[in-house]
């Protein structure tokens, strides 16, 4: 039998739909985020390093439409309706696509094409994400400022951003994939079909629920 969905739970996912609209109104969004991160090394020294990155203005706002969906306390965060789906539906190919997605999500996928360190700390990982958010953007945390200072005495913070904004950009690709699942549960569409444009291959998936 097909979950039935409380009506609270319904406003929700038409919540985080809107919210998934406004994120698209991004320029940024809809073509992606454009960086890029260059380093030279010879005889064990950098030579050379150089990095580019989108506007300040640009990813403010990406990072403003992001918090519905990265903030734990927020009713449409992405873990959080993820977290619903999964637990209303057994449907087994949505169940992995939603694990799938997560792992998309969370950095595990970002890491296991290249993994960056400073200091033993991981760089594209959601800790540290969250360190530079709450220390630079979203709050003023000394504590944090501090804590990634730490990681950027040798190559200085700029040349990281590429590195945390393709993480951000990851959670991008997750909300929008997520997103995509919700006319199929709220029964607007019979199916619908979730690509990843991977560097090797593409994911597809094909997802077609009960009624």
């Amino acid at each position: 039998m097909p979950a039935t969905l409380a009506d609270d739970e319904v406003m929700l996912l038409e919540e985080y739909l809107s919210c998934a609209d406004q994120l698209w109104q991004l320029k940024i969004v809809r073509q992606g985020i454009p960086t890029s991160f260059e380093l030279k090394i010879r005889d064990d020294k950098v030579e050379s390093i150089h990095s580019e990155i989108p506007p300040d203005a640009d990813i403010a706002a990406l990072l403003h439409r992001l918090r519905p969906f990265i903030l734990q306390e927020e009713r449409t965060g992405y873990l959080n309706v993820s977290g619903l789906l999964g637990a209303r539906f057994e449907h087994p190919h949505l169940r992995q696509l939603l694990k799938e997605q997560r792992r998309l999500f969370d950095s595990r996928n970002n890491q296991e094409l290249v993994r960056v360190t400073s200091n033993g700390t991981i760089i594209n990982c959601e800790q540290t994400l969250f360190d530079w958010l709450n220390g630079y953007e979203y709050h003023r945390d000394q504590a944090k400022r501090e804590k990634i200072e730490s990681l950027h005495r040798l190559i200085p913070l700029e040349h990281s951003m590429p590195i945390l904004l393709n993480v951000v950009g990851d959670k991008v690709k997750a909300v929008f994939e997520l997103a995509t699942l919700i006319p199929v549960i709220l029964g607007r569409e019979e199916s619908v079909q979730v690509v990843r444009r991977g560097s090797q291959t593409d994911i597809k998936n094909d997802i077609t629920l009960p009624r």
